[in-house]
């Protein structure tokens, strides 16, 4: 995947070549799968009748959106996003070919230390990635259970 955005990019009369875009569109097109695939398995198990329900009640299309389809299908969102950033954190075949002194990712200046022998920096940038991969799954759960201030009072999930 990173040799094929190398080689397209390079010919391009737009310079993406050692920018945090191209490491951008490498992710999303080796990892959008697994979020598409929790979407849309959240997206099947809503009942059409709900949104078929609120249109006869006279509800607009962005309406039944945000008051029926989205609290329903949160949770299977919020897991698709967790399948896409974990590994895009830890993610290393494509950031080592696409990364530049300007847009060095997490896992190429692990890799970096590890082969230049600091252990001790690996073992700090392992437990800096342990922590946000640790904030995310957190904030995910809690975001996706429900627990959000949404119309000045707070929901709690049962």
């Amino acid at each position: 995947m990173a040799v094929a955005l190398i080689q397209f990019w390079l010919v391009m009369p737009l310079a993406l070549y050692g920018t945090l875009m191209i490491l951008l569109l490498a992710y999303v097109g080796r990892y959008i799968p697994l979020g598409v695939r929790a979407a849309n398995a959240s997206l099947r198990q809503v009942d059409p009748s709900l949104e078929e329900s609120a249109k006869i009640l006279g509800a607009s299309w962005l309406t039944t959106m945000r008051e029926i389809t989205l609290p329903l299908i949160r949770p299977g969102l919020f897991a698709g996003w967790l399948l896409v950033f974990v590994p895009v954190i830890q993610e290393l075949s494509a950031s080592i070919l696409l990364f530049s002194s300007s847009s060095i990712t997490l896992a190429v200046a692990v890799f970096n230390l590890y082969e230049t022998g600091y252990i001790e920096p690996v073992a700090a940038l392992a437990i800096v990635n342990m922590v946000i991969i640790g904030m995310a799954i957190a904030l995910a759960a809690k975001l996706g259970s429900g627990g959000i201030i949404r119309g000045g009072t707070r929901e709690v999930a049962a």
